[in-house]
């Protein structure tokens, strides 16, 4: 997305490129919303200088040019999709990342979604989850409006209230670190056995 799942996509960029594997990487984006896909891939989100700054996000740096001819690459493909039934092309991954989607989903598609995610990442592939949560639905929708006011397909409206114990506890067959909380936001994250 172009906030939090952006975010979570530099962070992955950033450690590929650490490892100097980004050219050898192919990258596959999946979301609901048309215009989210096509703001990720054009790098036309809002992330404040300050956190690029502080944790050396240089693909979203002031022009953000080496994250725009990435994205421009044969290598990266947007995919309209739920995460309910991911596409037969998402399969056979090394890591699958889940930033920031679940607050948009239900119970029943957040489990999909955990299923369809480990069966999507190879043997001893990586899975990261990364979550927000707020206090009531009240807050959600304060939050909701404004973040999609420009959106002509924004994504449906669920249940915020995220646990991100319960959530973990649906990806039977990766081993996971511990649900750590950072500022209104969970993370957990292993591999898939």
């Amino acid at each position: 997305g172009p906030c939090g799942g952006a975010i979570t996509t530099l962070f992955a960029l950033k450690a590929l490129a650490k490892y100097d594997v980004l050219d050898k990487t192919e990258i596959y984006l999946l979301d609901i919303v048309p215009e989210v896909l096509d703001v990720t891939t054009a790098g036309d989100f809002n992330i404040p200088q300050e956190m690029i700054d502080e944790y050396g996000l240089h693909f979203a740096g002031r022009s953000g040019d080496q994250y725009k001819e990435l994205m421009r690459s044969e290598r990266v493909h947007a995919i309209i999709g739920d995460g309910e039934r991911l596409p037969e092309e998402v399969k056979n991954m090394d890591i699958a990342i889940a930033g920031y989607v679940h607050h948009h989903m239900n119970l029943h598609a957040r489990k999909k979604l955990a299923e369809q995610t480990e069966e999507a990442v190879r043997e001893r592939g990586f899975v990261g989850v990364v979550d927000f949560y707020v206090a009531s639905f009240q807050d959600y929708m304060g939050w909701y409006k404004p973040h999609f006011e420009k959106c002509e397909t924004p994504p449906p409206v669920e249940c915020p209230r995220v646990d991100g114990n319960r959530l973990a506890s649906w990806y039977k067959n990766t081993g996971l670190s511990s649900v750590e909380s950072l500022e209104n936001s969970f993370v957990f994250y292993g591999i898939r056995e």
